[in-house]
């Protein structure tokens, strides 16, 4: 499947062939899991996306382009290769504060990321990597509690 030549129509709340939802011609969901994707360098990322599907790819750093999807509530990115350094940026992206879910699960982690930012955080998953202490969960919003 082609993620990069899907076609989009005007019809809400439907599945587009390429895993889009759409509402109109705006797609909301993206789905690119399993995609084995390095980089985003290539891929179209709508600024109506709610969620962002990246589980299961090579990914090893975050796409600065995420940072401007103001509209993203779910950015699961489980199973890529983020280490640290990798996941750092997403501190400084105010325009996602309102994500409510962030699953960095099975990665290459050795602490948690600071998430202070995110004021409506409601799902965290940071299981199955390499992180041995709970520092840093002072700085996850209460949210979380």
């Amino acid at each position: 499947m082609d993620y990069q030549h899907t076609t989009l129509q005007s019809r809400p709340h439907r599945r587009s062939s390429g895993g889009e939802r759409l509402i109109g011609s705006h797609p909301t969901v993206l789905d690119l899991t399993s995609y084995q994707l390095y980089d985003l360098h290539s891929v179209e990322l709508p600024p109506s996306l709610t969620k962002l599907d990246l589980p299961a790819n090579r990914l090893s750093k975050l796409e600065p382009r995420i940072g401007q999807l103001s509209n993203l509530k779910k950015l699961p990115l489980r199973q890529n290769l983020f280490d640290d350094a990798g996941v750092e940026p997403i501190a400084k992206w105010d325009a996602i504060s309102d994500l409510e879910e962030l699953v960095l699960r099975d990665n290459q982690l050795k602490k948690i990321p600071d998430l202070i930012i995110f004021k409506r955080l409601l799902i965290f998953d940071v299981s199955f990597n390499e992180i041995l202490a709970l520092n840093g969960l002072s700085k996850v919003h209460n949210t979380l509690c």
